[in-house]
């Protein structure tokens, strides 16, 4: 006698269950890699701003201290008040462009706060780095004082900047739109270079220091020009506009992330070469 032959389950239905089994894998899996993207990329502006302030506590506090004890008091000193700093400033930075979202938009993956935050941790510890000098209680104040107008003038300079175009920056990062984040991202970057070179030098007094602030901050009038006459017709072969145009259909509408990086690198070209010839 022959044994009964066991019953095969219907081909179709496993592959089909094996199907949605592994694009609900898939979809899973995608959501969780731009969720940590998305930190990822915040958390590594926070480590070049840790860095970039580590560089001017140990070359400007640590080694120029006159004993062991001195550089141990005001480099942890400097260190705390620095990290304080560069984190409070770098969220409320942040905080101002997307409303008080940024968190949430960071808690649901979205890549292009996650490049937004990165940006804005980078740009802050720039204007710090320019800020921290001496070692000493006075010294201290008042680059904590200095650095929070350089802060205040980067917001102020990302104001202005948004009237360029004609779609809003914080909806399209909002819409999780990388090419718009990069060259909101490029021009931040751009200003936090201008404004830690015009923060640089020695401090005299508020009245002299200010001033002299406030005329290296002009160079920042090298920037506007870039998007409509540099990025467009000279990079992209797009005409030349006032306002919108190309340039802006790219980056809202096809969302060009190459288009967008083009435009954030020319402007932190033109900052470098600004703050090299002023």
């Amino acid at each position: 006698m022959s044994a009964e032959a066991p019953l095969q389950p219907d081909a179709g239905a496993a592959a089909a269950a094996g199907a949605g089994a592994a694009a609900d894998a898939a979809t899973s899996a995608s959501a969780a890699t731009s969720a940590n993207l998305a930190r990822a990329l915040e958390r590594v502006g926070i480590i070049i701003g840790i860095s970039l302030l580590a560089h001017i506590v140990i070359d400007g506090v640590v080694r120029e201290a006159g004993s062991w004890h001195g550089a141990l008091r005001w480099g942890a000193a400097y260190t705390a008040a620095g990290v304080v700093l560069l984190l409070a400033s770098g969220a409320l930075v942040s905080r101002v462009f997307l409303g008080g979202r940024m968190r949430a938009e960071l808690a649901r993956g979205n890549v292009a706060a996650g490049l937004v935050a990165a940006g804005h941790y980078v740009a802050v510890s720039w204007i710090l780095e320019s800020c921290m000098f001496g070692r000493d209680l006075r010294s201290l104040t008042v680059s904590a004082l200095f650095y929070l107008i350089g802060v205040a003038t980067l917001i102020v300079l990302q104001l202005m900047y948004r009237g360029l175009t004609h779609y809003a920056d914080d909806q399209e990062v909002v819409g999780d739109n990388a090419a718009a984040a990069l060259g909101f991202a490029g021009i931040t970057l751009a200003f936090a270079i201008i404004i830690a070179h015009a923060a640089e030098g020695t401090f005299v007094d508020w009245g002299t220091s200010l001033r002299g602030y406030a005329v290296a901050l002009l160079l920042a009038l090298a920037l506007y020009p870039v998007r409509q006459l540099v990025v467009g017709p000279l990079l992209l072969g797009l005409p030349a506009r006032a306002r919108g145009g190309a340039l802006d259909r790219m980056v809202a509408q096809e969302r060009s992330v190459t288009v967008g990086a083009i435009e954030a690198l020319a402007y932190v070209a033109m900052a470098l070469l600004a703050t090299a010839i002023g």
